[in-house]
């Protein structure tokens, strides 16, 4: 049975022996860092080679990635519903929906024309197809809300580059990003403010370094920025989920000194060899 104590289930099965903590710092790291020892070194490198410093600063990077997730979380919803439903207020038709089973007319620009030729690229078609082909092989009903839901955010992004601007961005500005200041009401603002956030986003899903970035909190003033302009409602009770002002503001040597205490209290005096040459306070 697995105790509730994590720590305890991490610890070796063979009794280890160190000497002083410095060596039981340095066990911990090694196992700590076993699976991909050489992604590590940036943050090895980033500390001066201190180990208890870099096994902290990695915890440091993840949690700044999930106290950045409701801003960019804010930001992908307000892209892609500004968007859609700008799509949708300007070119509502009022055929019938080509997805089967579709609950509202607001589907058919993904299939449309404009001015004669496809309104999307192939490329950005082929994307709404496959998500069309998932929704169907997992058995689910084809709808538009369903269909807008599982594209990623960088299709959305992409619909802001030159090749859209006349059907998307327009409309977009006119419709639902009304409040944002003159200059920023061009597509090459929008196309380049959330490709930086979307870059961001993707950064954080593969588990990549951001500590040593310095536009961090440029970049969640932007996202909260863009949704606060057309749903101010919606950002009332999220925004106190934001937690990176508080994370980016940490202090790493408090954490590392707590770290070193719980090494010490929890992996290096169950396992302690006293030397008589060495002091067992020696710190690593």
């Amino acid at each position: 049975m697995l105790s509730e104590n994590p720590t305890v289930n991490m610890m070796p099965q063979k009794a280890l022996e160190f000497h002083n903590l410095g060596q039981a710092v340095l066990y911990f790291y090694k196992s700590f860092s076993v699976s991909a020892p050489e992604r590590f070194e940036r943050y090895l490198s980033a500390s001066g080679g201190r180990h208890l410093d870099a096994i902290v600063r990695y915890r440091w990077n993840l949690e700044l990635g999930e106290a950045l997730l409701p801003s960019l979380h804010v930001a992908e919803l307000t892209l892609r519903n500004a968007i859609h439903q700008a799509m949708v207020k300007r070119y509502l038709p009022s055929e019938r929906p080509h997805f089967p089973g579709g609950e509202h007319p607001d589907d058919w620009w993904f299939d449309s024309d404009f001015e004669g030729k496809p309104f999307l690229k192939y490329e950005d078609k082929v994307k709404v197809d496959d998500v069309v082909r998932q929704l169907e092989k997992a058995g689910k009903r084809v709808t538009t809300a369903k269909v807008v839901a599982e594209l990623s955010f960088g299709f959305w992004v992409e619909l802001l580059n030159s090749d859209y601007t006349e059907p998307i961005v327009v409309p977009a500005l006119k419709t639902t990003l009304r409040g944002l200041p003159d200059e920023k009401k061009t597509q090459g603002w929008l196309r380049d403010n959330f490709g930086k956030l979307r870059d961001l986003r993707n950064r954080i899903s593969h588990h990549e370094p951001i500590f040593e970035r310095h536009d961090l909190d440029q970049l969640r003033r932007l996202a909260w920025l863009s949704l606060a302009e057309i749903q101010r409602y919606f950002v009332y009770p999220l925004y106190p989920m934001c937690r990176f002002v508080e994370v980016a503001g940490k202090d790493l040597k408090e954490e590392t000194n707590n770290l070193k205490a719980r090494i010490d209290r929890e992996f290096f005096q169950p396992n302690r060899k006293p030397d008589p040459n060495e002091d067992v306070n020696t710190p690593s």
